[in-house]
C-alpha cells in the first residue's frame, strides 16, 4: 500500500529536464535521447525506499509536458516514453558536455513508434549540445 502511494506521488511530481540527442544525428530525426533530469536531494531522500523498489530493473516511464503547470500538451495528451536509468553517464561521449550533480538523474529514452499514437511519438523535445546551453534556455529551472 505504501509503495502504491509513493508511486502515485512520484508520478505526479513535475521535475525539470532537458534532452540530448544521442550521437551526431540531426535532432529533428533523433529517436533516442539522453534525458538530464534535475531531481533534488530532497526528492530522492523522501522517496528513497520506494524509488529503490520501483526502479530495481532500471526501467521507468516518463510523462512529457511543456511546462510544470499544464495537464495536457497543446496537441493533447502528454508524451509517455519508456526509459532506462544510466548509472555511469561519464562513460558516454554524448554527455561529455553535460555535467550532472549527484542528485540528478540521466535516463536513456526512446521515442515510441508511430503505431503508438497515444504515447505521443510526435512530441517535440528541445535538444541541447551542452549543459550551459540548456541552462541559458531555462529548461532546467
Amino acid at each position: 500500500m505504501w509503495l502504491d502511494s509513493a508511486a502515485e506521488n512520484i508520478a505526479s511530481t513535475r521535475i525539470p529536464a532537458y534532452f540530448v540527442c544521442e550521437g551526431t544525428v540531426d535532432p529533428d530525426r533523433c529517436n533516442e535521447f539522453y534525458v538530464v533530469v534535475k531531481t533534488t536531494e530532497e526528492f530522492l531522500a523522501m522517496y528513497k525506499a520506494a524509488w529503490r523498489r520501483l526502479t530495481k530493473d532500471d526501467r521507468l516511464r516518463i510523462l512529457l509536458f511543456r511546462s510544470k503547470d499544464e495537464e495536457r500538451d497543446i496537441e493533447g495528451q502528454p508524451g509517455d516514453w519508456d526509459c532506462h536509468i544510466i548509472h555511469h553517464p561519464s562513460s558516454i561521449d554524448a554527455l561529455a558536455q553535460h555535467p550532472v550533480d549527484e542528485s540528478e538523474m540521466i535516463l536513456q529514452a526512446k521515442r515510441p513508434g508511430d503505431h503508438e499514437k497515444s504515447r505521443r511519438p510526435d512530441f517535440i523535445v528541445n535538444t541541447f549540445r551542452s549543459r550551459s546551453d540548456a541552462d541559458q534556455e531555462g529548461d532546467m529551472e
